[in-house]
């Protein structure tokens, strides 16, 4: 299968999760780069567990699966808490940079797993190329996503008349 039809279904299968669990991407975004962080810390690890590994998974290494699930598995927990977006745009702007977020800092991992030919290698190579920009950006955006995210106003009693 051509990778840019690999990229584009994981884009929606991470968007679709995000849109309908409604999750802030300010916190998912900072559990992608948690896990891209702890992914470098531990390479190491990861390659000798996946050496040690007896499951032949055909398209992908053991290492590169590890370190996929690694960099996304903080994200994925987060999905099932945390903060949600009350509006649609919100949720839309949002899914979408979760996924494209997620995305990027998985291209690290497959980035030797895949063969590319042609115009896949040519967009795989724009797109590392940008690839520093891009997660800057992102999590700039996802700072502000979370300065903007309110509590729940539990403890809150400032503006409250008794």
């Amino acid at each position: 299968m051509d990778i840019i039809v690999i990229i584009g279904l994981a884009v929606l299968l991470l968007f679709g999760f995000a849109y309908i669990t409604k999750r802030r991407f300010g916190v998912l975004g900072l559990a992608l780069a948690t896990g891209y962080v702890l992914s470098v810390m531990w390479q190491d690890v990861i390659a000798d567990i996946a050496l040690r590994l007896p499951v032949d998974l055909g398209v992908v290494s053991p290492v590169t699966f590890l370190t996929l699930l690694v960099i996304l598995f903080p994200s994925l927990v987060l999905l099932f808490g945390g903060p949600r977006y009350k509006t649609k745009q919100g949720r839309l702007l949002g899914s979408i940079l979760y996924a494209v977020l997620a995305v990027i800092f998985s291209l690290g991992a497959l980035e030797h797993t895949v063969v590319l030919m042609g115009d896949s290698r040519t967009v795989f190579e724009m797109i590392v190329q940008y690839q520093q920009y891009i997660l800057t950006a992102a999590l700039v955006i996802a700072v502000l996503d979370i300065m903007h995210t309110r509590s729940s106003g539990a403890g809150d009693k400032h503006g409250k008349k008794h």
